[in-house]
């Protein structure tokens, strides 16, 4: 067998043009094989690159460049090891595709969905159906004790809203304003009032 490798050679403007020759060497200088003429591309301005296909498997030693017919004048030389060489031949991978994987892949059944949510905890957990779930007493009552206005909580809010707007009221057309809870067991806010009505200071019950 053989391998392939490619060599650049800058040879200089003055070398345009030529006919060059590779005599590939062992590791002592002596020549290896016969003299290569075929494979050289001149780039232009005294550059050429040489793409050789025949370089022997575990050959050691290097390759010279010489102008056809001048063999004693070395125009170049390039060292050459197996181990830089041999091994960059593209190969063909041998991975799997993913369609390979998908294709020889075994589809979960029913039981194995099954244990797999054992497992996790997951059992009989809804992901899109949402039907039928609801708030938990205790995410209701965390909304309803969220301090939404100051200090305040949405639940005390609600119940003086539901006293002024909705529950008894007393003292009407004098200086003290009071309304009572729905309950009426409660004065749930109790306000001192000026002759135009307005609301001078509030007391309030939370409870």
């Amino acid at each position: 067998m053989a391998y392939t490798l490619d060599f650049s050679l800058a040879l200089g403007s003055g070398k345009a043009g030529l006919t060059l020759v590779a005599q590939l060497v062992d590791s002592d200088g002596n020549n290896v094989g016969s003299a290569i003429m075929s494979g050289f591309t001149e780039i232009g301005n005294g550059n050429y690159l040489w793409h050789c296909e025949t370089i022997p498997d575990g050959h050691r030693g290097g390759v010279k460049f010489y102008e056809s017919g001048a063999p004693g004048t070395v125009l170049a030389f390039a060292a050459i090891n197996p181990e830089e060489g041999e091994y960059t031949d593209t190969k063909t991978s041998t991975r799997a595709t993913q369609s390979d994987i998908l294709a020889d892949a075994t589809p979960f059944n029913g039981a194995d969905i099954a244990a797999i949510l054992d497992d996790t905890g997951t059992s009989g957990v809804k992901v899109a159906d949402k039907t039928g779930y609801r708030l938990s007493a205790t995410g209701v009552d965390d909304i309803l004790d969220e301090a939404v206005e100051g200090s305040y909580t949405l639940r005390q809010l609600l119940r003086l809203m539901a006293a002024v707007l909705a529950g008894k009221s007393s003292g009407g057309g004098t200086t003290t304003i009071t309304f009572r809870n729905l309950e009426d067991d409660t004065n749930r806010v109790v306000a001192t009032v000026d002759s135009s009505g307005n609301r001078t200071s509030v007391t309030l019950d939370l409870s």
